[in-house]
């Protein structure tokens, strides 16, 4: 049973790493730790920083947002401490890339607005999330890390989604447009 369930866990860390790879490949250096496009190539694509107060509907996207990124970040840097598997390695290698670059581009929509702080921790419940992947055996971590990451994955896109259909800051509308084409 036991092998049963590592074998669906790397399925699943493949089909992870696969999506998520579709889009950015191609963005993306050998050093899967270091983001490629800077906030100034950010500005160059279309997104500039927000001059404008936020609406609270756009500060509750950028807290979601931002809590994401930190979220992966740390969950990621704690699998490739914890994981004996490749494919799950390069997943979290992946999404450290991948949300190091979300949360630069995020910092450079919202460096001029006036009216939102960028949350730089993480909150009591994305806390607790990383305390269960640091509490769970080895038998239990790889599948708790794969789990969570799809919950997010599903969620995050989500957010992105609903975002880019109902936000009302054209800057970060394209961000979330942006973050939904490496999500999928």
């Amino acid at each position: 049973m036991r092998h049963i369930t590592s074998i669906a866990t790397i399925a699943v860390a493949g089909l992870l790493l696969a999506g998520c790879d579709q889009n950015t490949a191609s963005n993306q250096s050998n050093s899967p730790s270091i983001a490629q496009d800077s906030p100034s190539s950010l500005r160059d694509s279309g997104l500039r920083g927000a001059s404008a107060p936020l609406s609270d509907k756009s500060k509750d996207f950028v807290t979601e947002s931002a809590m994401g990124n930190l979220f992966e970040i740390e969950a990621s840097k704690i699998a490739l401490d914890r994981t004996n598997f490749a494919d799950v390695k390069e997943f979290a290698m992946k999404m450290i890339a991948d949300h190091t670059k979300s949360r630069d581009d995020l910092l450079a929509v919202t460096q001029s607005s006036t009216n939102v702080v960028v949350p730089a921790n993480l909150d009591m419940d994305h806390m607790a999330m990383i305390d269960a992947l640091n509490k769970a055996t080895n038998l239990e971590f790889n599948r708790r890390y794969i789990d969570q990451q799809m919950i997010f994955h599903t969620n995050a896109l989500e957010a992105m989604q609903d975002y880019m259909k109902d936000g009302d800051h054209p800057e970060l509308r394209t961000f979330a447009d942006m973050a939904t084409s490496t999500i999928k």
